[in-house]
């Protein structure tokens, strides 16, 4: 046998032994491209997943943005519209202040309408006005006579009741005669606030409400 063909001849089972190996190898290499495959695949879904996830996430951020930087905007506009509200409360309330007076030395009675009793005392000074509220506010000392703040229906009546009522020293019993004899006294001092809540007329006195 020539050399050539020794080289290249083997035995039934050295034969058979590489033919298993080569069949074995070409299996585990089809195996392992398979495998391959699914891991890519299956990274590739997961990434295409988490890509989208990523797009909703940074869709609804940019909605969120959209819809705070709606409410900055808004919330600067409700400050400013309530800025400019206070201020024409404050014009408003310091119109209404300007037509008050303030009667001390009335005394109380549990039937007593304020209004008419500024009326009477009108009357009585002879001067014209309509009287707009009348009411009584908080006195720290239960034993005192409480105040009776009145609305008048222009700053000139205002003056006019305050000048008659200081040229003719009113006293109680030209209201009643039951009453004991006492100076009755009438001012223009202005609180400063004045609310009406379901009717009735409120003060706001060293930061407390008061009726």
């Amino acid at each position: 046998m020539k050399s050539e063909s020794k080289e290249l001849w083997n035995c039934s089972k050295c034969k058979n032994n590489k033919d298993l190996t080569k069949h074995k190898t070409s299996s585990f290499s089809d195996s392992t491209i398979e495998s391959l495959v699914e891991s890519v695949e299956f990274m590739s879904g997961q990434f295409e997943s988490f890509k989208n996830q990523m797009k909703d996430i940074l869709s609804t951020l940019g909605e969120l943005q959209t819809e705070n930087k709606i409410i900055r905007e808004q919330n600067v506009k409700n400050k400013e519209e309530l800025i400019l509200l206070n201020k024409r409360i404050n014009i408003l309330e310091q119109k209404s202040l300007e037509c008050n007076v303030e009667i001390i030395g009335v005394p109380e009675d549990k039937q007593e309408n304020c209004v008419e009793t500024i009326k009477q005392i009108a009357s009585n000074l002879k001067v014209e006005l309509s009287v707009q509220n009348a009411f009584r506010v908080y006195s720290g000392d239960k034993n005192k006579i409480r105040k009776i703040v009145a609305t008048i229906n222009s700053k000139e009546n205002k003056r006019n009741l305050i000048n008659e009522a200081r040229k003719s020293k009113l006293t109680t019993k030209q209201f009643c005669e039951k009453w004991d004899n006492a100076n009755i006294y009438v001012t223009g001092k202005v609180y400063n606030l004045v609310i009406l809540h379901n009717g009735r007329a409120f003060y706001i006195m060293s930061g407390r409400y008061v009726k």
